[in-house]
Order: C-alpha cells, then structure tokens, then sequence
C-alpha cells in the first residue's frame, strides 16, 4: 500500500531519468519501474500515458544507437520492454491505442525509427496482455499493421518490427480470423524486401 499511494509522486522523476542522457540512469530508471509496476499492479492505470510515451521515447533511443554499435543499448532494450510487458499486463488496449496506433500508422510520425519503436511498444504490451482485454481490439490493431503506409515502404526494420508484432498476436490466441490476412501480406512483403535487401548486398561487393 505504502508503494501504492507513492507511485504518483516516484513515476514523473522515473519516466524522466528513462530518457537521461547517462546509460546507467536509464537502465536504473527502467529496473525501478519494473518492480513498482508489478506491486501496483492496476494502479499504474492513471499514470500509463506518461509511461508508454516514455517507454517509446526510449526504445526509439536505443533502436538508433544499437545501429552505431553501441554496447550498453541493446541491454537497456531489454530491461524497457520488459517494463511495457508489465505495464501492458495491468492496463486496458484502449488506453494506449490511441497513442501508439498514430505513429504505427504513420499519421503522426513518419520516422522509421519512432515508427518502429511505437511497433515494439505495441508488440510487448500484447505480449503482457490478456487475451480477453486483447480480442475486442485486434482487429484494430491488425489493421494498423496492414495499412498501406507500411506496406508501400521496402524498409527492412520496419518487416522485420511488423512481423515480430503479428507473431505475437498469433501467439495471444485473441485473433479470432482478424490476423490470417495481416499474416499474408506479411509473407507478401518478405518476398517484395529480401530481393531489395540482396541486390544492395550484391551491388556493396561489387564495389
């Protein structure tokens, strides 16, 4: 209870220092609300918008230095989605759909980045949810993976970030029939990205 009554007063500082510019401060960042999200449990409700705009902010933060090599952001990509697994466990879809569903389908944000992070975000809290919570609102979601916007990119981290998240709504069982043609058009664009993806490793060794 002690916890509780005080996590509205921790998860301001929490969420802030998730996107400090010292590694360890996120990485510690992220660890604390871990825990408090799980004594909370459905408490966290009120304060989930401010989470899952962190949480985003900072995977798409790591998303981007994992490309440069760096050593510590794939660890700290771990640790924060572990925090949305979590969170998602406790609070409705309808709370962060509207947040996330925008950037997905690139009405809001059109960077492949921010646009991949949003897609990780979607995929652990499904992971974390219940299907119960999940069903009413899968069709939705499958249909914010399926909008043309992505599928008219060639970009491979964006396949590979949609194909993660329709796997894991397959493997919620909340699908019901709403996932088998997200599904096709996944395989679809396995076949249209890795040609693209091979001719650019063929036209590198050539030079």
């Amino acid at each position: 209870m002690v916890v509780r009554n005080n996590f509205r007063r921790l998860c301001p500082t929490l969420v802030r220092e998730l996107n400090d510019w010292i590694p360890r401060t996120r990485s510690m960042a992220a660890q604390l609300l871990y825990y408090l999200t799980l004594y909370c449990e459905y408490w966290v409700t009120n304060e989930a918008i401010a989470m899952v705009e962190a949480i985003t902010k900072c995977i798409f933060r790591s998303l981007a230095e994992m490309e440069t090599g760096d050593p510590e952001a794939r660890q700290l990509l771990r640790q924060v989605l572990l925090v949305a697994t979590t969170v998602g466990e406790f609070i409705d879809p309808s709370v962060y759909m509207p947040l996330l569903l925008p950037v997905v389908r690139g009405e809001t944000e059109t960077d492949i980045h921010h646009r991949c992070a949003a897609i990780e975000v979607l995929r652990a809290m499904c992971e974390g949810c219940s299907p119960s919570w999940l069903r009413p609102h899968a069709t939705v979601i499958c249909k914010a993976l399926d909008c043309p916007s992505i599928w008219e990119s060639r970009d491979p981290r964006l396949s590979t970030q949609i194909a993660r998240c329709a796997g894991q709504l397959a493997r919620s069982g909340a699908c019901d029939g709403a996932h088998d043609g997200l599904h096709d058009n996944v395989a679809l664009r396995r076949v249209r990205v890795e040609p693209a993806q091979q001719l650019g490793a063929d036209r590198k060794s050539v030079v």
